[in-house]
């Protein structure tokens, strides 16, 4: 607490407490799934999980289905379902042209990991539309998730 090094930490993290250090520290935010639907079919184009998820064509068919509905439900115009919570696990939504892209992620889920996540998923889906064979093609964007969302040092 009274190093050097702890001090000059302390005074630039802002109004970040202990606690949240080793609370981040201890629950670090983790990718655990990624699915790339297509828009309006709700197909599922592409995945990675790092679990064994049963069924991956249902669990898109349920965010889809969950999507609409809140869109729906709510009918705000030109807005989308961006985030869904449980406790220390975040499902986050990104809508594409032709393509939304969700995230399953677990941990202590905070705004510096939020904010790279989103440039992350912003560079993939940049890359997936402007060459539309990543979506014809599951080993060859599956390969491109694993190397613009997973294996990021």
């Amino acid at each position: 607490k009274f190093s050097l090094s702890h001090i000059i930490k302390r005074l630039f993290k802002g109004k970040r407490t202990d606690a949240e250090d080793v609370f981040q520290e201890v629950f670090e935010p983790t990718i655990e799934e990624v699915f790339i639907i297509e828009e309006n079919s709700g197909l599922l184009i592409g995945s990675y999980s790092r679990g064994n998820i049963a069924d991956k064509d249902m669990v898109s068919v349920m965010l889809t289905a969950i999507k609409s509905f809140a869109e729906d439900a709510f009918s705000k115009e030109a807005q989308n379902l961006e985030d869904i919570k449980f406790e220390t696990f975040q499902l986050s939504i990104q809508n594409f042209k032709s393509i939304y892209i969700a995230i399953a992620a677990s941990g202590a889920i905070n705004t510096e990991f939020k904010e790279e996540l989103s440039d992350n998923i912003n560079n993939l889906a940049e890359i997936i539309l402007r060459d539309r064979t990543y979506l014809s093609d599951e080993t060859k964007l599956n390969k491109i998730i694993q190397e613009k969302l997973i294996n990021i040092d």
